[in-house]
């Protein structure tokens, strides 16, 4: 058996390869893990973030956090996902891997 690269799923499979991405990327986000410098990039992302959650708390629903997140800023957040999806590795059914780093 060998592990699929991203040209080896069908469309769904990458679908659904993305979304898991986006949702690990935006849980990491929303948690504070994944902090973005504004200027170092040049754009305005972690500020965005910031706003959103804010208003999620505000609003006394922090449980929307993600929500609010994915408003503001998902379409960014949706292609991070989608690059760390192309680049990933992908065991068949069964199929051991190790993991070194977490």
């Amino acid at each position: 058996k060998t592990m699929k690269k991203w040209n080896g799923l069908s469309a769904n499979d990458q679908q659904r390869a993305i979304d898991r991405a986006t949702n690990a990327i935006l849980d990491a986000v929303v948690k504070g893990t994944i902090r973005f410098s504004d200027e170092l990039n040049g754009d305005t992302l972690q500020a965005e973030i910031d706003a959103a959650i804010k208003q999620a708390n505000e609003n006394r629903t922090p449980w929307f956090a993600g929500e609010c997140v994915m408003e503001a800023v998902g379409s960014r957040l949706r292609g991070m996902g989608k690059t760390d999806a192309q680049d990933a590795y992908y065991p068949e059914v069964g199929e051991g891997i190790i993991r070194l780093n977490s």
